[in-house]
């Protein structure tokens, strides 16, 4: 989706966690909709929250991703390549 000044993208990342670090270095933003467990949420209920500011009740074992994506995005950071992020 585009407009005169912004853009945005829509991705299917699969389990390829670490292997988007090159596409994902490139925006301004980021959001993941992926699933992860926390304490008091129902399955399926929608869960939002600042990467930079993960809730300590987030529980982000048992992915189906290479890399786990808490981690991709933690390599990022480390670099100062990982965009503001939105789980």
């Amino acid at each position: 989706f585009s407009h005169q000044t912004d853009s945005i993208d829509i991705v299917d990342g699969g389990t390829l966690a670490q292997g988007l670090i090159p596409m994902i270095s490139q925006y301004d933003h980021l959001i993941v909709v992926d699933t992860v467990n926390s304490v008091g949420v129902e399955p399926g209920e929608v869960y939002f929250f600042d990467f930079a500011h993960a809730p300590a009740e987030i529980d982000w074992q048992g992915s189906a991703h290479e890399v786990e994506m808490l981690q991709t995005l933690n390599m990022m950071d480390i670099v100062g390549d990982r965009p503001h992020t939105f789980v």
